[in-house]
């Protein structure tokens, strides 16, 4: 682990996290003479809707990459099977892990990987730690997946992939 990388990480999130907005309900009871202050984070970002279908959106970007499926799902660290199951069945949508490691693994820019994201009804929050270290990968162009999982697992996040592929 690159100790220069992970202070530009440390610091990138704590850019991003301290701009999380929070709405803070406070009451005060004199009687007992106590404050109570209760807050929930105020998410701006929109909670996404499905336009299209999420096998057809991977499906288009794996001909854009002109690479096969095995490939790709080695490089992903995603059992093939996932894939041939989004093929079978249309309302199949493997998990947000399973779609970042997808969209990496095509080296797919912010954009295309929020569109991916999206036609699977899932976001990169702008609030969550492992969205935002993912979020910070993307932006440099690193799509290296063992490299990303290394800085997930130091910072005790989720890794990308499927469970218990090797």
């Amino acid at each position: 682990m690159d100790i220069t990388t992970r202070t530009e990480i440390d610091q990138y999130l704590q850019k991003h996290l301290q701009s999380t907005v929070f709405d803070m309900d406070i009451s005060i009871d004199y009687t007992n003479r106590s404050i109570t202050a209760s807050y929930e984070s105020f998410d701006f970002d929109e909670s996404p809707t499905a336009t299209t279908n999420v096998t057809e959106v991977l499906q288009a970007h794996i001909r854009e990459a002109d690479t096969n499926r095995s490939e790709l799902c080695e490089k992903a660290k995603v059992d093939p099977r996932v894939i041939t199951r989004m093929d079978n069945n249309q309302d199949y949508i493997p998990s947000k892990s399973v779609i970042l490691a997808l969209g990496l693994a095509l080296e797919l820019n912010l954009v295309n990987m929020q569109s991916l994201l999206e036609s699977a009804n899932y976001q990169l929050s702008k609030k969550i730690k492992r969205d935002i270290i993912i979020r910070y990968f993307i932006e440099r162009n690193n799509n290296d997946i063992s490299e990303i999982n290394t800085y997930l697992s130091y910072y005790k996040e989720l890794l990308l992939g499927s469970v218990g592929y090797n």
